[in-house]
Parts: structure tokens; C-alpha cells; sequence
């Protein structure tokens, strides 16, 4: 119950709007480990826990130094931009990056692989145009990711969406028609839980925080029939939701720096509720109790067929020695040069 400083001394790497800027904290599985991921750092950062004492504010902050690396960079393949935190059946980190729009995994050698890339997702304001499809939440449902879809600047109404994705690269829509989903969850009780961060105001400026409308983020669930049903409405700016085992779950504010814990209780004869009615500094909000979901498995992958012919390096044979030197500094955004 205590509130303080566990780790300090991150850099700050974008303006106070851009939620690149907040740092990621996950705990592995087995409750023995921190991992915390922070834009541009290339890497995770880890912190051994002892699962036999409670985890406390030390008297000074930790800081980098304190940590150890995780998903180091493979050559130029690295995390950018660290959103959110999963881990597969073996409890390996599995990130959603909102930079490289793709989730990446870590290899067994500590080295970081992509195993998905997302493409661009329609402009509902202009049909001919398309925009990024910027990965927040993640978390792990069976052999599956499911993945809030943003809709990178300008952030077109009801562009968002939520995927599913697998390793082997498949991907299908849950549901589209979000405005700027930036969390899923699942509990217990196998209850889709998603959060949208808020609406934004038309022609605003995508990189000042300005454009966010207060008051307009929505938690809703898939309930019974597959459908998103809104369960609280006019939250200021949610950015992440905990389910806990006892039902109740917690859920961030992110610019009013405050966290709720909402514990489910009967059902209301009206949804949604209005978390505006919610006093400044409440703690606990009853919320009503939710039927199971019913979470439609993705079917098996349809197995290769083996193939007589291979690939034969012959570059060295015929005079090829060519080597790529556009990124030996730095990733620059030229898709022409990169795929060159």
C-alpha cells in the first residue's frame, strides 16, 4: 500500500504528451523477476525479487545500475519503443513495441527476434488512406496474443482495433471501431477486459498532448455473446488494467497520476457507469460481476509440405560483395533504403 520511488534516473526521451515517454513494469510468472522497458534504451532491464519477502521502497532509488539487460539487440534488431509485457507459456518476455509496430519476443540466448509485424490499418476518415497500426496492450490468451491496435497520428475516430496473432505470424480481427485502445486484459474468469485511452479532437496536434480529450476513456468487456459491452465510461486518460485473483482489478489514470481499485460486485440495472461521478480521490469503485466470455480458439496451423528444392548461396560466385552501409550508425525511416 505504500507509494514511492523504485526505480529513478530513467531518461526523459519524449514531451510530456507522448506516451512513449512512461516507462514499462512487468513481473515474470514465477514472481521471481522485474523487467521494466523504457523508449530508446534498445533493451529491457531486469531486477531479481525474492519471492519470500514483499517487495519494498528501498532508502535511496535504484537506478540503471542496479539492473541487468534483457532482449539485447540482435545486430540492428532491437526494442524502440516497449508498451506492454506478456510472457508465453514458458514465461518469456513477449513485447509489443509502439515504435516498430511489431511484437518481439526473447530468443533463448537473451538476443531479441520480432515474431509478428503489423500492417497498416484503414483511415476511417478517408477510405483511400491507411495509418500505422501502433501495438499498446498485450497479453497472452492460450497459444494466442491478443493486441490492442492504436492508429498512429492523427488518430482517426474509431480506428482502433484489437487482434489476435500467433507465432507463426497469423493474424484476425476481434474487433474494430476502438478509439485508441491502449490496454487488454483477460482474467480469471476468462472475461476480455479492453481500455480506450481517450478520443482526439480533430486537427490537433498528435505530439503535445494537447489533442486527448478529458474524460472520454472507456473500460468495456466481451461479454457472453461476444460483444463489447462499455462497463464504465468518462475515465481520465486509463493507461493499463490488472486483473487480480479475487476478481477486483486495478486501473491507472495516467495524467491525473492516480490508480483505482475496482471490485466487482452485483450487476446494475444500467451500464454503463460514469466515472465521473467517482470523487477525486476515491480508491474502490463497485463494479458489476461479469459472465464468462466466450473466446472463439483460433484454428490449428496448416502444416507445411516438405519441399525437395533449397536455396544455394551463389553471391560469391558471381562477383556479389556488395555490403548495405545506409544503417551502420543509426535506423533511419527510409523504407526505400532499408528495403534495398
Amino acid at each position: 500500500g505504500q507509494v514511492g520511488r523504485l526505480i529513478s534516473g530513467l531518461t526523459s526521451s519524449r514531451d510530456s504528451g507522448d506516451l512513449s515517454g512512461a516507462p514499462l513494469v512487468a513481473v515474470s510468472p514465477t514472481a521471481d523477476m522485474l523487467y521494466v522497458g523504457h523508449f530508446n534504451d534498445g533493451h529491457l532491464w531486469t531486477y531479481p525479487l525474492d519471492q519470500n519477502e514483499p517487495l519494498s521502497v528501498p532508502d535511496s532509488p535504484l537506478t540503471v545500475d542496479d539492473l541487468q539487460p534483457a532482449m539485447q539487440p540482435l545486430n540492428r534488431v532491437q526494442l524502440i519503443n516497449p508498451f506492454d509485457m506478456t510472457f508465453d507459456q514458458n514465461g518469456v518476455p513477449v513485447v509489443s513495441d509502439a515504435s516498430a509496430n511489431g511484437v518481439a519476443k526473447e530468443n533463448p540466448d537473451g538476443t531479441t527476434r520480432f515474431i509478428h509485424q503489423f500492417f497498416d490499418i484503414p483511415d476511417t476518415n478517408n477510405p483511400n488512406l491507411s495509418i500505422q497500426p501502433v501495438p499498446t496492450g498485450i497479453t497472452r490468451v492460450g497459444a494466442e496474443y491478443y493486441v490492442t491496435l492504436t492508429g498512429g497520428c492523427p488518430y482517426p475516430p474509431d480506428s482502433g482495433q484489437l487482434v489476435a496473432i500467433d507465432e507463426n505470424r497469423n493474424q484476425r480481427t476481434i474487433l474494430t471501431d476502438l478509439n485508441m485502445p491502449i490496454d487488454v486484459a483477460v482474467d480469471e474468469n476468462g472475461v476480455v477486459w479492453v481500455l480506450e485511452f481517450a478520443r482526439f479532437e480533430p486537427g490537433a496536434s498528435c505530439f503535445t498532448g494537447e489533442g486527448y480529450l478529458p474524460n472520454t476513456g472507456r473500460l468495456s468487456r466481451l461479454n457472453a455473446d461476444g460483444i463489447l459491452e462499455p462497463v464504465l465510461i468518462n475515465l481520465n486518460f486509463p493507461g493499463a488494467i490488472l486483473p487480480l485473483s479475487d476478481g477486483s482489478f486495478y486501473l491507472s489514470e495516467v495524467f491525473a497520476g492516480r490508480v483505482l481499485h475496482i471490485n466487482l460486485g452485483s450487476e446494475p440495472e444500467n451500464l454503463p457507469l460514469d466515472a465521473a461521478t467517482i470523487a477525486p480521490n476515491a480508491e474502490t469503485l463497485t463494479l458489476p460481476s461479469v459472465p464468462r466470455a466466450t473466446i472463439t480458439p483460433a484454428p490449428p496451423p496448416t502444416p507445411k509440405p516438405e519441399t525437395a528444392w533449397q536455396f544455394v548461396d551463389v553471391a560469391a560466385a558471381t562477383g556479389l560483395d556488395f555490403r548495405h552501409g545506409a544503417f551502420q550508425e543509426d535506423i533511419y525511416p527510409d523504407p526505400v533504403a532499408m528495403m534495398g
